[in-house]
């Protein structure tokens, strides 16, 4: 079950640029509205700290269904 305002960040082990984060997860605020987390590692003289993206929830594309062929020919 999800709380409102909360979310959950998970090291990204599928990261193969680094342009990809390093961190993903999900939110969900106080309205329930499910939202994409994204994280990245920086280091600076100031010290270790995350740079955050907050993005709406993309939802996974249904498997395409399978066309059926009318065998029938006709001669």
């Amino acid at each position: 079950m999800a709380y409102e305002n909360s979310g959950r960040l998970f090291r990204n082990e599928y990261k193969s640029k680094d342009s990809q984060p390093d961190w993903k997860g999900d939110f969900t605020d106080e309205s329930g509205k499910k939202w994409d987390l994204a994280a990245w590692t920086k280091n600076t003289g100031r010290g270790d700290w995350l740079s955050v993206k907050v993005s709406p929830k993309r939802k996974k594309p249904e498997p395409e269904k399978p066309v059926e062929l009318d065998d029938k020919i006709p001669f």
